[in-house]
Formats: C-alpha cells, sequence, structure tokens
C-alpha cells in the first residue's frame, strides 16, 4: 500500500439516519475483538434528520492500515455538501460535525481543512 502512496484505508461508513451504521461497526469490531461485545458505536435513534445520536465523524481503527469511520447519517437531499464534505474526508475526524446554514460557512469550513492526502476512502454505504 506504501507504494501506491498510501499510508491508510479509511472505510467510510455512510447512510441515512437510523439505517444501521453504528450496528454494522458494532458487529465488525465484535469479530476483530475475538467475540468479545464492547459497545464501540451507540446506534442512533430514528427520529429528525439531525443524524440520530452520531455528532462526529468516528475513527475505530481495524488494523494498523485500515480504519473505519462512522459518519454521521443524513435525513434529506438539502444536506449534500456535508455529506460529501465527510465522504471527502474535509470534515475531521473524531470532532463534531456541524452542518453551517449558509452556503458561504459551508465553504469556509471545507476550504480551512488540510486535506490528508495519504488516506485511500472507501466509501461504505449502509442502506436497510
Amino acid at each position: 500500500m506504501k507504494n501506491l502512496g498510501y499510508n491508510r484505508i479509511l472505510l467510510q461508513v455512510c447512510g441515512h439516519t437510523g439505517h444501521g451504521k453504528s450496528s454494522f461497526i458494532n458487529s465488525l469490531m465484535y469479530a476483530m475483538l475475538g467475540g468479545r461485545f464492547e459497545d464501540k458505536a451507540s446506534e442512533a435513534s430514528t427520529t429528525g434528520s439531525q443524524g440520530g445520536h452520531t455528532r462526529q465523524r468516528k475513527s475505530y481503527p481495524l488494523t494498523d492500515v485500515i480504519t473505519l469511520v462512522e459518519n454521521r447519517g443524513f435525513g434529506n437531499n438539502c444536506e449534500k455538501e456535508e455529506i460529501y464534505a465527510q465522504l471527502g474526508n474535509l470534515q475531521p475526524l473524531d470532532e463534531e460535525v456541524v452542518w453551517p446554514n449558509s452556503y458561504n460557512e459551508k465553504m469556509e469550513a471545507i476550504t480551512a481543512v488540510k486535506r490528508n492526502s495519504k488516506d485511500l476512502l472507501l466509501p461504505v454505504f449502509i442502506y436497510r
């Protein structure tokens, strides 16, 4: 992987609010921990369009080079800029995701982030 210019693989777990992103991550972590359950990702509520309980892009290392990233859920198409920002790794990891209201605020927030081009981004869409 280093020969290709990447330091790590980020599996970007995304999907609508309440569709099972946290459950998917908990299942993978269960398998990686050898069958020992730990509630790593708290499950979201299904009410509202504010992304359930997940309020940050939370990272969960699977191996030395593979990291799961739980992205904040989305509820409608009005949030597509924020979804692109999360999946494009333009939102920082392990920090709260705040979705700005105005276009200018969105663009300022996105351009302020220093993107890590050494990450290979792979989207994992959870849909039920």
